[in-house]
């Protein structure tokens, strides 16, 4: 983008970015708990732990946010749009604020670390989820998961694509 892009088309796209995350995650009872390498990370079930409507939630806003980002051109002169690679997953984790000059709201956990191993073996334009996640949104009926990876002697978790809603 920045080949053909001039600095104010790249910060005008990067604020429609940053809108469409903003505006999508105040939809859904999701909160950000912190972003790394450009990326965001969010929650839903903490503070407040919430039994079974945190995956949806999260399912549900990581597919509007695909389908958000998605309109979004990368500057005027591209017709190339966004595409986002999301990983998500369910399990326990602590929740807590770190720093006394810029306090930040943090989650650390097993769970936290599977999220990202989760993005960051995902694929342009997909949701990628865990096993955990998967098996609770059997439960809701209206997600169409289709199996992404299967599990081997190397790495026992089995993956999920979140195509969409039925």
């Amino acid at each position: 983008m920045s080949l053909t892009a001039s600095p104010i088309e790249i910060v005008t796209v990067l604020n429609r970015l940053t809108e469409a995350f903003m505006e999508t995650i105040q939809q859904f009872d999701v909160i950000r708990v912190g972003s790394a390498d450009g990326g965001y990370m969010v929650a839903s079930g903490i503070p407040t732990r919430t039994e079974l409507t945190h995956v949806e939630h999260i399912a549900s806003m990581a597919l509007v946010l695909r389908r958000e980002t998605a309109s979004i051109t990368a500057g005027s002169k591209s017709t190339k749009t966004f595409q986002i690679r999301a990983g998500f997953n369910s399990g326990p984790c602590v929740a807590g604020i770190v720093g006394e000059t810029v306090p930040r709201y943090f989650i650390f956990g097993t769970t936290v670390s599977a999220v990202r191993h989760l993005e960051a073996t995902g694929t342009a334009g997909k949701i990628h989820c865990g096993q955990a996640s998967k098996l609770l949104l059997e439960k809701f009926q209206d997600f169409v998961v289709v199996p992404a990876t299967p599990a081997t002697a190397e790495d026992p978790r089995e993956t999920f694509w979140l195509m969409g809603k039925s």
